[in-house]
């Protein structure tokens, strides 16, 4: 087969030899049929619980594809308490059957736990690895990445490919561009080893709560005088300064929500310690609850619903994408 897409991937044996694909004579990637079965299939995605919603369409799609694959799923140790690890967020049974974790950063306990992790992976015995870490992971974070997983023994490797070479682009008048929601770009990367393509924005969302986790939901919200129906739901504050914004612009977001989804705009949740909000943006709220020790209303109470893009200067000053409320 003559493509100019062999020929550039002779330079790079990972691009054909580990995902069994060969090149077709218009260049494109496709999967074959003598490709060994991917039996044990790791998957690494780290963050907490806006990071796991935002990779659930990439998870549901790569169990389409594999549907009879064990997965593993590697993320890190949380920094700090309060947080929730994907293992309390995804759904308990169809999706992820086992769950890693490694202490990050470069102290000697996190080096040590790094180099244990290379260890218990070579014994797992992996038949292939999935990277769906976010897009802003830089060129040289991506190759310390892929080496750490060959060093694992892993040489069919998916999801390295398609990063933007700018995560954040700006416009001539120093804004920012609006970029693809992150579910999609994670679903794109994946169409470029081969899986089937997904139509951005129709990615499967979809946390498969159960009956006992839907009744501890309502309990919560009985508990807390929210009334059923639908609503959304909003935390406040970010571990990016840039997305600590000041109280006056969350008001203008809530305002701008109950503006574009007048059928949400009555009760809305706040998981927030300012409840200034909500009073300032006239809407009811359910105040300062923590779900780290409760797994169930976590995943029930606040779902993966409505999907809107907010963009985030990575300076002090956030960029305004909501228009003000005061229209509608």
């Amino acid at each position: 087969m003559d493509c100019d897409i062999k020929a550039a991937a002779s330079k790079s044996p990972r691009m054909i030899e580990p995902l069994g694909r060969s090149c077709s004579p218009r260049g494109a990637f496709h999967f074959v049929s003598t490709a060994p079965p991917i039996e044990r299939l790791l998957i690494y995605r780290f963050g907490q619980i806006g990071d796991t919603v935002a990779a659930l369409p990439a998870l549901w799609h790569l169990r389409s594809q594999f549907p009879d694959a064990e997965f593993t799923l590697l993320s890190e140790t949380p920094g700090r308490g309060g947080q929730l690890p994907p293992n309390l967020v995804l759904p308990s049974q169809g999706l992820v059957q086992r769950y890693l974790k490694y202490q990050g950063g470069k102290s000697i306990t996190g080096l040590l736990s790094q180099a244990m992790t290379v260890i218990r992976l070579r014994a797992m015995r992996f038949d292939a690895m999935v990277y769906l870490l976010p897009s802003i992971r830089t060129a040289a974070q991506r190759r310390r990445d892929e080496g750490f997983f060959k060093w694992a023994g892993i040489s069919r490797r998916m999801g390295f490919l398609g990063f933007p070479d700018d995560p954040l682009p700006r416009n001539e008048d120093g804004s920012l561009k609006t970029v693809p929601h992150e579910a999609d770009a994670l679903l794109h990367r994946l169409t470029l080893d081969g899986l089937p393509t997904v139509v951005p924005g129709k990615g499967r969302m979809d946390l498969d709560l159960i009956a006992e986790e839907r009744q501890v939901a309502k309990d919560w919200l009985t508990r807390h005088g929210v009334s059923a129906g639908k609503w959304f739901a909003l935390c406040h504050g970010s571990k990016w300064s840039s997305k600590c914004w000041p109280t006056e612009r969350y008001v203008e977001v809530v305002r701008s929500l109950s503006c574009t989804w007048p059928q949400r705009s009555a009760p809305a949740a706040w998981a927030s310690s300012h409840p200034s909000i909500g009073r300032a943006a006239g809407a009811p709220m359910a105040q300062g609850t923590k779900f780290s020790d409760s797994p169930s209303p976590a995943r029930a109470v606040f779902p993966p619903s409505a999907r809107f893009r907010t963009s985030a200067s990575p300076a002090s000053k956030p960029t305004r994408r909501f228009k003000p409320a005061a229209d509608c």
